[in-house]
């Protein structure tokens, strides 16, 4: 720690390894860049904008064919999770998550089955998850569902200042998909997630987030961070 200067920038490639079951695009084993930016006490929100242009441009120069970056912030879902009286977040946070693999009905029938909400409450959860827009105008749809929370407001605030920064990308490049939260729960606001236009259900190429808590576990001291990943194995397995 002592000799590091912060924010501390680092990108590596390196094996990992996952209890996968092994499938298209899946691995046990595979390579991984990271790239991730950590600081002491606060991390400007300028990082988290500055993540999916990194990818952008990674992904560009390799030539894959067209994607588009999926970004939102937990804080969005969570905070309207607690405005709608909801106790277990963590729960319907990853129940909402999978709405790209069970779809509506079942992320609908599973949050009454599971959480016992009420047909009201599932509806409203549903309908948050299906926002998604190429601007900023998801913030005035989330505002009409009514619900007030001051974690939920500081997430639309700090999403729409990710969205705005990355509004010169090419079309279609960049959408607000407020769904995604990713499946770990250790990231604390914005999240990404990057799929092949022609190739989607191979998952995302590129996912990561905000975590404001993740470093400070190692050492007794506040050192919010960033990250974003690129899953090599899952493109070469395509190219």
């Amino acid at each position: 720690f002592n000799e590091l200067s912060f924010p501390f920038k680092r990108y590596q490639m390196q094996k990992r390894w996952r209890g996968e079951r092994p499938q298209h695009g899946r691995f046990r084993e595979f390579y991984q860049c990271d790239i991730d930016v950590i600081n002491i006490d606060n991390l400007s929100i300028h990082f988290d904008a500055e993540m999916p242009l990194i990818a952008n441009d990674i992904l560009e120069q390799l030539n894959i064919g067209d994607f588009y970056i999926q970004i939102s912030n937990r804080k969005i879902l969570s905070g309207f999770l607690q405005g709608l009286g909801i106790t277990d977040t963590a729960k319907a946070t990853r129940i909402i998550n999978k709405l790209d693999k069970i779809g509506e009905k079942g992320v609908y029938e599973t949050l009454i089955k599971d959480l016992s909400l009420s047909d009201e409450q599932a509806q409203k959860c549903l309908t948050l998850a299906k926002i998604k827009t190429p601007d900023t105008s998801f913030v005035e749809k989330v505002h009409a569902l009514g619900i007030n929370n001051e974690i939920l407001e500081q997430g639309l605030s700090e999403l729409k200042f990710v969205i705005s920064s990355l509004s010169h990308l090419p079309k279609g490049r960049v959408f607000a998909d407020l769904y995604v939260t990713r499946g770990f729960d250790y990231y604390t606001g914005t999240v990404y997630e990057t799929r092949l236009t022609a190739s989607p259900e191979l998952g995302s190429i590129t996912s990561g987030g905000r975590f404001d808590d993740l470093a400070s576990s190692y050492i007794n001291k506040k050192l919010p961070g960033v990250g974003i990943s690129i899953g090599l194995s899952r493109l070469f397995s395509i190219m």
